[in-house]
């Protein structure tokens, strides 16, 4: 987007052709390919949801091996206020909170920190809170931890703003054509602007052209005048 902008901006200053069609055009581009994004969203939501669960699954089972993935899944459940993609019971792929008899983590059967609901009261966070969560009855576990999974969370919240988000993509998209107007009338401009100075430098090359003429002929009758005398 840097190269883009760039460009439309050197482009107008420089009254570059190449430079602003290379910004009118791949900007057009870039409407297109987010107005196709948004149409493919809509159309293939329930692909979208099951890769949404695909992923949050595969990064529960890596919650421990990667600090990156684990810090993403923690951000996740802590902001949709949720945990795992459909229910805590998702946590029973990871090999240190699934409730197997084999599993003999401290952390079996239970959930990590970020599915806890969150005191008010307290200033320091308790990584324990989740532990033993799962064995508790389901009743007891709301009071505990969220029971809801991020995908229908995801889903609600982008219920409750579709407005919001609607707006956002639609302003995207005026700027962007905006953007390719000015560029486009800019360059008209500076067109007509060459055009009307190289018609005025024509003119005063005419005008000089005849003025030199008519001293050259003025300055041949004086002679011819002279000759004469």
């Amino acid at each position: 987007m840097f190269i883009l902008g760039f460009a439309g901006c050197i482009g107008a200053l420089r009254e570059n052709t190449f430079l602003l069609k290379f910004f009118s055009v791949f900007l057009g581009i870039i409407f297109f390919l987010e107005l196709t994004a948004g149409v493919l969203a809509f159309v293939f939501k329930d692909w979208i949801k099951d890769q949404l669960y695909f992923f949050i699954n595969n990064n529960i089972r890596a919650y421990r091996d990667d600090i990156d993935l684990q810090n993403l899944i923690d951000f996740t459940q802590e902001y949709w206020q949720c945990c795992g993609a459909f229910g805590a019971d998702d946590w029973n792929l990871n090999i240190y909170f699934n409730c197997t008899d084999s599993n003999a983590s401290r952390e079996r059967c239970g959930v990590p920190f970020s599915c806890c609901t969150k005191d008010p009261a307290e200033d320091v966070i308790n990584t324990q809170c989740g532990y033993d969560a799962r064995q508790k009855p389901e009743v007891d576990q709301q009071i505990v931890i969220y029971t809801k999974g991020c995908v229908p969370q995801f889903e609600k919240w982008l219920q409750d703003n579709l407005t919001i988000v609607a707006g956002i993509f639609i302003g995207i998209a005026l700027l962007q054509l905006g953007e390719r107007y000015w560029g486009r009338r800019s360059h008209q401009e500076s067109a007509e602007t060459r055009k009307t100075t190289w018609g005025f430098l024509s003119d005063l090359q005419e005008f000089q052209s005849h003025l030199l003429q008519v001293g050259v002929e003025s300055e041949q009758k004086e002679r011819h005048q002279g000759c004469k005398i």
